[in-house]
């Protein structure tokens, strides 16, 4: 399975510096829309055989003008791509958290991760050979990276196109590092 990995473009807290998580269903901001028009641009020669979206409104404003240059396949919103759960660090600034001792009330990283996972070995049977985007957040995109891809540990910023071959069998590819170039 190729898979297309879209971030959300930019949201008043992305801007703001500070954690949406699940909780916190944020909007675009006027630039996250022009930075998605650019994306959607980028993809418009992609023909997708399936469309999978994170249900937060932030990824469905994204998918949505993403979806102006393509033809909608197969569409399906899975609470699995959501971000992660920050319970009560919802809404704080990033610069405020102590990421080694995190609130009780967080979704715990390996819950996280088993979801996203578990979300995408969902869909590997009857798409092993499909060409697949996937509009979600950061969390996921860098779960991801650090399971199958431990060495990069990379930034993922709004709005950036990451291109991985998905294998069951754990046979991964990195295809394209997370990349906003379409943004210049």
């Amino acid at each position: 399975m190729e898979l297309y990995l879209v971030r959300h473009a930019q949201t008043e807290l992305n801007l703001e510096k500070r954690i949406a998580g699940s909780q916190i269903d944020t909007l675009l901001t006027q630039k996250g829309i022009d930075q998605t028009e650019k994306i959607s641009e980028r993809l418009k020669d992609e023909n997708f055989d399936l469309i999978l979206c994170s249900p937060l409104t932030r990824t469905r404003q994204t998918l949505k003008i993403i979806l102006e240059n393509q033809i909608e396949n197969n569409l399906q919103f899975d609470d699995g791509l959501m971000e992660r759960d920050w319970g009560s660090l919802s809404g704080e600034f990033h610069k405020n958290v102590d990421f080694e001792n995190l609130a009780d009330d967080t979704e715990k990283i390996e819950d996280f991760e088993k979801r996203v996972f578990s979300t995408l070995e969902k869909y590997y049977d009857k798409n092993k050979n499909s060409k697949v985007l996937v509009v979600t957040h950061s969390g996921v995109i860098r779960a991801v990276l650090n399971k199958f891809f431990p060495r990069s540990n990379l930034i993922v910023p709004n709005v950036s196109l990451t291109v991985f071959k998905f294998c069951i069998d754990g046979n991964h590819k990195l295809i394209l590092e997370p990349c906003d170039s379409h943004l210049n």
